[in-house]
């Protein structure tokens, strides 16, 4: 009785803790598209409308933004990608910023080794 019980207990727990990434990921997704969309063309720091690829490890303001929110997350394994949808980086254009992670798991033979997370956010730039 008491293995069935660990393997319910700990598969609750790989759950919740995958839940808990994929929303912590969506957030940072959204908080990250905030930040590019805040930085449009009249800005100081206006971002060039070209795709950036990155991790969160990195030194770029985007990668800044979200690394204090991954609290159960390694920054090196966030992947970072920003797309310019229409081109530009004016007002009222669309930018879409995807972020991708791979979670360990804590019961490697029910589940697989590791979860592949998602989270993506599309905004239109304010200014």
């Amino acid at each position: 009785m008491l293995p069935v019980a660990f393997l319910i207990l700990f598969s609750g727990l790989d759950v919740a803790l995958t839940v808990q990434r994929q929303t912590m990921l969506t957030e940072c997704a959204c908080r990250a598209a905030r930040r590019v969309i805040v930085a449009g063309e009249f800005s100081k720091t206006a971002m060039q409308p070209t795709t950036w690829t990155g991790t969160a490890a990195d030194t770029h303001p985007i990668a800044a933004a979200i690394r204090p929110l991954l609290a159960t997350l390694t920054p090196s394994i966030v992947g970072i990608k920003v797309q310019w949808l229409d081109g530009a980086n004016s007002a009222g254009k669309k930018i879409q910023v995807e972020l991708s992670s791979e979670a360990p798991t804590v019961i490697p033979r029910l589940f697989g080794a590791k979860w592949n997370l998602t989270a993506r956010s599309t905004m239109l730039i304010a200014n």
